[in-house]
C-alpha cells in the first residue's frame, strides 16, 4: 500500500520512475501561475518582429454563488490584457491583470465554497472597480475571451449593463479541441493536464493565465479562436410550428419556452441554406413562419 500525502511529490517512487517511465506522467505548474509572477508584468512571451502590428485581446473568468444568470451573481472577477500577433497567431504577452472579490447580497452557500474555495470572509466588504473593468475594456473593439463564453457573458453583462457591445470568443467552443488532441475533455484543467502541466483552479485570474498559456503552448489554437470570432453564424428561430414541432426536435432544433418557438444554430451559410431548405419540405408549412438572426462575435454566446 501507498504512503499517499496529497500535494507532496512522491521523491521515494524516483528509482521505480526510472525503471518503468512509460508507466509514469509528469505534471508541471504552468509557469504564470507561480507565485510572484504576476508582479514581473509585462510578462514577455515573444519578441515583436519589426514592422509587426500587435492587438490586444482580454480574458475574462468569473467566479459566482450560483450556475442561474438571473439570480446568482458574481463573487470574483477576473481580466487579464494580452498582446497578440494577427500576423503570426501567436501570443506576445501579458500585460495587465486585474482581479477583485465582490460581495453579494446573499450568503455564499458551502457548496460554492466547495467549489471555488472562496468564502464569505474573503468577499466582506469588498466589491469590483468598475472603473478598472472600464479601464480594461476601454476600446470596444477589444476581443474578450472566457474558457465557457456562454457562462461568463451573462453574469457579467448583468453585472455591468454598460458593456454588452464586445466581441466576445469561447477557448471552449471556438478551437477544434479534438483536432488539437482534447484526448483528456475540453474542460481547462484536463486540456492543460493533457499537455503536460497544472495549476491551482477555479480562482478567477489563474484561471485566466491557465487559458493565456494553453493558448501560447498550443499551436493553432489561437488561429482557430481567432478565426471563429470573425465569422458570423446563423440562429434560425421557428414560430406557429406545434404541427411540425416532432420533425424540428429530429432535426436537431430546440424549443424556447421564453419565446414560444423552436430554433437552432448553424455555424455557416451552407448549413444556413440546408435548414431552410428543411423548412420548405415540410408540408403545409411555410417560409414565413421562420426569422433568420445573424450572429456575429458581439452577438455571440449573449
Amino acid at each position: 500500500m501507498y504512503n499517499f500525502q496529497k500535494d507532496a511529490f512522491p521523491f521515494y517512487r524516483l528509482e521505480e520512475i526510472k525503471r518503468r517511465p512509460d508507466d509514469f506522467k509528469l505534471l508541471e505548474r504552468i509557469p504564470l501561475t507561480i507565485e510572484g509572477c504576476k508582479k514581473r508584468l509585462p510578462i514577455i512571451l515573444n519578441d515583436v518582429l519589426d514592422g509587426e502590428v500587435c492587438h490586444k485581446l482580454v480574458i475574462l473568468d468569473t467566479e459566482t454563488t450560483g450556475f442561474d444568470n438571473h439570480k446568482d451573481e458574481i463573487i470574483e472577477l477576473a481580466l487579464i490584457k494580452v498582446t497578440y500577433s494577427l500576423q503570426r497567431n501567436i501570443i506576445i504577452s501579458i500585460d495587465q491583470i486585474y482581479d477583485e472579490f465582490e460581495q453579494p447580497s446573499t450568503k455564499i452557500s458551502p457548496e460554492i465554497t466547495e467549489i471555488t474555495h472562496i468564502t464569505n470572509e474573503m468577499v466582506q466588504g469588498k466589491r469590483i472597480d468598475d472603473d478598472m473593468v472600464n479601464f480594461f475594456l476601454s476600446d470596444e473593439n477589444t476581443l474578450i475571451v472566457a474558457h465557457n463564453a456562454k457562462f461568463d457573458r451573462p453574469f457579467f453583462e448583468k453585472r455591468f449593463p454598460g458593456l454588452k457591445n464586445y466581441r466576445w470568443a469561447c477557448s471552449l467552443n471556438d478551437i477544434n479541441w479534438d483536432l488539437l488532441g482534447a484526448s483528456g475533455g475540453k474542460k481547462l484543467e484536463s486540456l492543460c493536464n493533457v499537455r503536460g502541466w497544472f495549476y491551482n483552479a477555479h480562482r478567477a485570474d489563474i484561471d485566466c493565465l491557465a487559458i493565456a498559456w494553453l493558448l501560447y503552448i498550443e499551436q493553432h489554437s489561437l488561429a482557430m479562436l481567432l478565426r471563429s470570432a470573425s465569422k458570423n453564424s446563423y440562429t434560425i428561430y421557428v414560430y406557429n410550428s406545434y404541427q411540425v414541432k416532432d420533425s424540428l426536435r429530429g432535426r436537431g432544433y430546440k424549443y424556447d419556452g421564453t419565446k414560444q418557438c423552436w430554433y437552432i444554430s448553424v455555424a455557416d451559410k451552407i448549413a444556413l441554406d440546408e435548414q431552410v431548405s428543411f423548412i420548405d419540405s415540410l408540408p403545409n408549412f411555410g417560409r414565413e413562419n421562420i426569422k433568420i438572426v445573424d450572429v456575429d462575435a458581439r452577438l455571440k454566446y449573449k
